[in-house]
Protein backbone atom coordinates (compact mmCIF):
# COMPACT_ATOMS: atom_id res chain seq x y z
CA UNK A 1 0.00 0.00 0.00
CA UNK A 2 2.99 2.69 0.99
CA UNK A 3 4.59 1.34 -2.17
CA UNK A 4 1.34 2.67 -4.46
CA UNK A 5 1.03 6.36 -2.89
CA UNK A 6 4.70 6.51 -3.07
CA UNK A 7 4.58 5.60 -6.75
CA UNK A 8 1.73 7.34 -7.39
CA UNK A 9 3.66 10.65 -5.57
CA UNK A 10 6.00 9.90 -7.80
CA UNK A 11 4.31 10.02 -10.94
CA UNK A 12 2.09 13.24 -10.03
CA UNK A 13 5.48 15.13 -9.13
CA UNK A 14 6.75 14.48 -12.55
CA UNK A 15 3.70 14.89 -14.14
CA UNK A 16 3.10 18.65 -12.39
CA UNK A 17 7.27 18.79 -13.20
CA UNK A 18 7.07 18.29 -17.06
CA UNK A 19 3.65 20.10 -17.44
CA UNK A 20 3.75 23.67 -19.38
CA UNK A 21 1.40 25.85 -17.14
CA UNK A 22 1.06 28.70 -20.59
CA UNK A 23 0.12 28.09 -23.67
CA UNK A 24 2.46 28.24 -26.78
CA UNK A 25 2.10 31.23 -28.59
CA UNK A 26 2.84 31.29 -32.73
CA UNK A 27 5.51 32.97 -33.31
CA UNK A 28 4.54 37.20 -34.08
CA UNK A 29 6.31 38.96 -37.54
CA UNK A 30 6.80 42.64 -37.53
CA UNK A 31 2.98 42.97 -38.61
CA UNK A 32 0.69 43.20 -35.89
CA UNK A 33 -1.80 40.69 -36.27
CA UNK A 34 -5.85 41.49 -36.10
CA UNK A 35 -5.71 39.79 -32.59
CA UNK A 36 -3.60 42.78 -31.37
CA UNK A 37 -5.96 45.77 -33.18
CA UNK A 38 -7.13 48.06 -30.64
CA UNK A 39 -9.36 49.23 -32.79
CA UNK A 40 -10.69 48.79 -36.61
CA UNK A 41 -12.32 51.78 -38.19
CA UNK A 42 -14.43 50.25 -41.76
CA UNK A 43 -14.97 52.63 -44.61
CA UNK A 44 -17.95 52.47 -47.17
CA UNK A 45 -19.01 55.36 -48.37
CA UNK A 46 -20.01 57.08 -51.11
CA UNK A 47 -18.82 61.16 -52.01
CA UNK A 48 -20.10 63.62 -54.97
CA UNK A 49 -17.15 64.82 -56.25
CA UNK A 50 -16.23 67.72 -58.98
CA UNK A 51 -13.04 68.57 -60.50
CA UNK A 52 -10.85 69.30 -63.50
CA UNK A 53 -8.49 66.63 -65.73
CA UNK A 54 -6.21 67.27 -68.44
CA UNK A 55 -6.50 65.48 -71.32
CA UNK A 56 -3.12 65.14 -72.63
CA UNK A 57 -4.47 63.89 -76.21
CA UNK A 58 -6.19 67.13 -77.19
CA UNK A 59 -4.61 69.52 -74.70
CA UNK A 60 -8.42 70.55 -73.09
CA UNK A 61 -9.27 70.69 -69.96
CA UNK A 62 -12.36 68.36 -68.64
CA UNK A 63 -14.77 69.91 -65.97
CA UNK A 64 -16.20 66.37 -64.11
CA UNK A 65 -18.80 65.47 -61.69
CA UNK A 66 -19.92 62.30 -60.35
CA UNK A 67 -19.73 59.84 -57.58
CA UNK A 68 -17.00 57.73 -56.18
CA UNK A 69 -16.86 54.98 -53.67
CA UNK A 70 -14.52 54.46 -51.12
CA UNK A 71 -14.14 50.94 -49.32
CA UNK A 72 -11.65 50.15 -46.93
CA UNK A 73 -10.34 50.12 -43.01
CA UNK A 74 -7.78 51.75 -40.29
CA UNK A 75 -6.48 49.46 -37.91
CA UNK A 76 -5.31 51.53 -34.84
CA UNK A 77 -2.92 49.55 -32.40
CA UNK A 78 -0.66 51.29 -29.50
CA UNK A 79 1.92 52.18 -31.81
CA UNK A 80 0.82 52.85 -34.99
CA UNK A 81 -1.92 52.43 -37.94
CA UNK A 82 -2.47 50.98 -40.73
CA UNK A 83 -4.96 51.64 -43.37
CA UNK A 84 -5.77 50.07 -46.80
CA UNK A 85 -8.20 52.14 -49.25
CA UNK A 86 -9.48 50.81 -52.57
CA UNK A 87 -11.83 53.62 -54.52
CA UNK A 88 -13.99 53.42 -57.84
CA UNK A 89 -15.47 56.21 -59.51
CA UNK A 90 -18.09 56.50 -62.41
CA UNK A 91 -17.91 59.98 -63.37
CA UNK A 92 -18.99 62.36 -66.62
CA UNK A 93 -16.98 65.53 -68.02
CA UNK A 94 -17.52 68.09 -70.59
CA UNK A 95 -14.30 69.40 -72.21
CA UNK A 96 -14.03 73.34 -71.45
CA UNK A 97 -13.06 74.14 -75.42
CA UNK A 98 -14.73 71.39 -77.22
CA UNK A 99 -17.79 70.55 -75.34
CA UNK A 100 -17.14 67.01 -75.77
CA UNK A 101 -18.83 64.62 -72.99
CA UNK A 102 -16.34 62.16 -71.40
CA UNK A 103 -17.53 58.94 -69.34
CA UNK A 104 -14.06 58.67 -66.55
CA UNK A 105 -13.66 55.29 -64.88
CA UNK A 106 -11.34 55.83 -62.25
CA UNK A 107 -9.76 52.51 -59.52
CA UNK A 108 -7.68 53.84 -56.84
CA UNK A 109 -5.24 51.88 -54.02
CA UNK A 110 -3.98 53.05 -51.52
CA UNK A 111 -2.02 51.67 -48.29
CA UNK A 112 -0.69 53.16 -45.47
CA UNK A 113 1.71 52.14 -42.23
CA UNK A 114 2.30 54.68 -39.43
CA UNK A 115 4.82 54.15 -36.34
CA UNK A 116 4.11 57.02 -33.60
CA UNK A 117 7.62 56.01 -31.41
CA UNK A 118 9.79 56.49 -33.80
CA UNK A 119 7.22 58.25 -36.14
CA UNK A 120 7.68 57.13 -39.64
CA UNK A 121 5.14 57.07 -42.41
CA UNK A 122 4.98 54.45 -45.82
CA UNK A 123 2.63 55.01 -48.03
CA UNK A 124 1.76 53.58 -51.51
CA UNK A 125 -0.29 54.89 -53.83
CA UNK A 126 -1.93 53.51 -57.60
CA UNK A 127 -4.67 55.29 -59.55
CA UNK A 128 -5.48 54.07 -62.90
CA UNK A 129 -8.33 55.77 -64.60
CA UNK A 130 -9.77 55.77 -68.29
CA UNK A 131 -11.76 58.71 -70.26
CA UNK A 132 -13.91 58.24 -73.41
CA UNK A 133 -14.98 60.91 -75.28
CA UNK A 134 -18.70 60.13 -76.33
CA UNK A 135 -16.82 61.75 -80.24
CA UNK A 136 -14.21 59.64 -81.84
CA UNK A 137 -11.13 61.12 -80.83
CA UNK A 138 -9.56 62.32 -77.60
CA UNK A 139 -10.09 59.07 -75.58
CA UNK A 140 -7.11 58.08 -72.99
CA UNK A 141 -5.75 56.14 -70.23
CA UNK A 142 -3.66 57.07 -67.05
CA UNK A 143 -1.96 55.01 -64.63
CA UNK A 144 0.36 56.73 -61.79
CA UNK A 145 1.77 54.75 -58.75
CA UNK A 146 4.09 55.77 -56.17
CA UNK A 147 5.45 55.38 -52.84
CA UNK A 148 6.06 58.23 -49.72
CA UNK A 149 8.37 56.94 -46.88
CA UNK A 150 9.17 59.30 -43.87
CA UNK A 151 11.28 59.82 -42.65
CA UNK A 152 13.60 60.83 -44.82
CA UNK A 153 10.91 62.40 -46.86
CA UNK A 154 11.13 60.72 -50.51
CA UNK A 155 8.46 59.57 -52.68
CA UNK A 156 9.58 57.51 -55.27
CA UNK A 157 7.51 57.31 -58.61
CA UNK A 158 7.10 53.79 -59.65
CA UNK A 159 4.58 54.32 -62.41
CA UNK A 160 3.38 57.41 -64.75
CA UNK A 161 1.73 56.43 -68.38
CA UNK A 162 -0.54 58.03 -70.41
CA UNK A 163 -1.56 56.24 -74.00
CA UNK A 164 -3.77 58.13 -76.73
CA UNK A 165 -6.37 55.68 -78.46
Amino acid sequence: MYRRITVAIALAALVAACADTTAPTAPTTGAPSLAQVATREKINENLDIAGMLFNPCNEEAIAYTGTVHRIGYIDHFATGTESKLHVTSDLTGTGVTTGLTYGIKNKEKEAVLESFDPLTNTTTYSQHYSVTSKGSTSNFDMKFAYTFTDPPGTVTVTQMDSRCN
